[in-house]
């Protein structure tokens, strides 16, 4: 017995053509209901381990627009267009108390954000960071 071929993007299918009772039983019936299955497994299974990728970007102090709303586009290997990630504090357990302390006053100062192929542009709606600082994205699509 051959296996179904596994998708390379599967798309999400919000319904399946329903057997009829003049359907034959045959493979050419139910093969591509049970294909529709696996590609909608296969897609929640991405979308749910998307929701657990985390990058790290750093923002620097230089690249902030010079008037408010401060803004700054860097580029995020694995970013679409379409992700939604969560903005974070980088905070390792190593870090010392000020610099952490740092750290999540400047990213407190992030006010909004949008994301593109690649990219990602973060707004400072008041004040703009003095120094260069990293942040943590949960919720891209592909991290390296």
């Amino acid at each position: 017995m051959a296996n179904f071929p596994i998708t390379e993007k599967p798309q999400f299918a919000d319904t399946m053509e329903q057997i009829t009772a003049q359907d034959r039983a045959a493979p050419d019936t139910f093969n591509p209901r049970y294909q529709t299955l696996l590609d909608n497994d296969n897609y929640l299974r991405e979308q749910v381990a998307r929701q657990d990728r985390t990058t790290v970007v750093t923002l620097p102090a230089a690249g902030w627009s010079a008037a408010a709303p401060y803004t700054q586009r860097v580029a995020v290997p694995g970013i679409l267009a379409t992700d939604n990630p969560e903005l974070h504090p980088y905070t390792p357990k190593d870090l010392a108390a000020e610099e952490l302390k740092l750290r999540q006053k400047f990213t407190g100062m992030i006010t909004d954000g949008d994301t593109e192929d690649g990219y990602a542009t973060f707004y400072c709606g008041v004040k703009k960071p003095t120094a260069d600082f990293p942040v943590l994205l949960k919720g891209v699509s592909a991290s390296e």
